[in-house]
């Protein structure tokens, strides 16, 4: 199968920037959504720690919302109540990785494992709990607000955390059960109103890139943009210059797509000082591969700078979709605390299309030695079993589900 013809495009974010939109090249805007309702994004998944701040939202005047994120520096945890706001100004400030969805402003001065920043891995318990104090300034319209936070923890995919304002007063703690890393990137938080946003189309699978506010690394430092990020797990390759009209996508290697989330980015447009006025990049064309294989070619053709922002593209599908495979419905699984007495943990993950999910517990000979019916829904879950009444040894703890399984070793004392 060719090429499809070419289409011209559009998105339109609105006046002064307000909306994120989100956008499939199948069918084109998908949601808009506001970006000044919210102030924290906490990565979805089991096995994730970003925690992002919005960075920058709505451009018009009295009506944006933004968050700077400071590292308390005379304290950890134990210094909660002390907490003193003197020199402030001159404490670590910390900016949302531009190129990864892992990688928010609580993580910029993660050691790696078993230190992510804001906390600290328990081998023990499999917990990241927090060790580190921050404050927020957030700015929304014309009324700045301040906070001080601590992530409390991460327990087996749930988020916990606590704000108050910087003298001690409105103390609340909160938490949320991380979202299925196959519906969202991120949960989203109003830190000031104390609500949860539900904010990005209802699955990952929906769209391919999102137009929005952000800080990006440019010229040594990070200058806030609008730019276009793709998905997780959407590839770009950015070639120029090139002839538009003749290139030969083929000669792409794979090694040209990349996973970086602002290969599009901002700079395909650019600003004179002199005569302010846009330009849109020249001779330069993106190679987008989608979530389910499909490779569109996209250039920019124009830019409108005032009023409703609307960015303006030809797109071309240049391979059809690669034929679906079917998708483990069961993303994550663990058994916690391991070895383990008498109770352990059963945590695990389904997919959107999950079915009925099934416990077995098998000993080393492969006899099977007990079965349980478990939740089906998609999302995460956390399951109490009682195993006291199994002798000493080991077993096979596994989770089956629509034809897939995983399964742990489970050390019984």
């Amino acid at each position: 199968m060719g090429a499809t013809a070419q289409t011209a495009d559009s998105v339109d974010m609105g006046t002064g920037y307000q909306n994120d939109v989100y956008y499939s090249f199948e069918n084109r805007e998908v949601k808009k959504s506001q970006n000044n309702t919210w102030d924290l994004g906490f990565r979805t998944g089991f096995r994730t720690d970003g925690i992002f701040i919005n960075s920058i939202s709505n451009a018009n005047p009295g009506q944006g919302r933004s968050v700077r994120l400071f590292l308390y520096p005379n304290a950890g945890i134990s210094g909660w109540a002390a907490f003193d706001t003197a020199g402030w100004m001159g404490w670590t400030e910390y900016q949302n990785s531009d190129t990864s969805w892992e990688y928010g402003a609580f993580n910029r001065a993660s050691l790696g494992h078993p230190d992510y920043s804001w906390g600290v891995y328990d081998q023990a318990t499999h917990i990241i709990n927090g060790d580190s104090i921050y404050m927020l300034e957030i700015t929304s319209g014309a009324t700045k607000t301040y906070k001080k936070l601590y992530i409390v923890n991460k327990d087996l995919g749930k988020w916990k955390f606590r704000t108050a304002n910087v003298d001690g007063t409105d103390d609340h703690t909160d938490s949320v059960m991380a979202s299925n890393a196959n519906a969202k990137l991120l949960d989203y938080y109003d830190v000031v109103n104390k609500t949860w946003i539900n904010r990005e189309p209802d699955s990952l699978k929906d769209w391919d890139l999102v137009w929005t506010r952000y800080h990006e690394w440019l010229f040594n430092q990070y200058l806030p943009v609008m730019g276009v990020l793709s998905n997780k797990d959407v590839l770009v390759a950015q070639v120029k210059p090139v002839n538009t009209a003749t290139f030969d996508f083929t000669t792409l290697t794979a090694g040209d797509y990349k996973y970086e989330k602002n290969i599009i980015g901002s700079d395909w447009k650019q600003f004179d000082p002199i005569t302010f006025s846009w330009s849109i990049e020249d001779s330069t064309l993106y190679f987008v591969k989608t979530r389910n294989g499909a490779i569109w070619k996209m250039e920019f053709t124009g830019f409108t700078p005032s009023g409703n922002r609307i960015s303006y593209f030809n797109k071309t599908k240049m391979t059809p979709a690669m034929s679906a495979n079917p998708v483990a419905t069961v993303k994550t699984f663990g058994v916690f605390p391991n070895p383990a007495s008498s109770n352990i943990s059963l945590v695990f993950e389904n997919a959107d299309n999950s079915v009925s999910s099934t416990l077995k517990i098998f000993d080393l000979t492969g006899k099977m030695i007990e079965s349980h019916n478990l939740e089906s829904a998609p999302g995460f879950y956390a399951n109490s079993l009682d195993i006291a009444h199994l002798p000493t040894g080991v077993y096979v703890v596994t989770l089956e589900n629509g034809g897939y399984s995983l399964s742990q070793k489970l050390v019984k004392q």
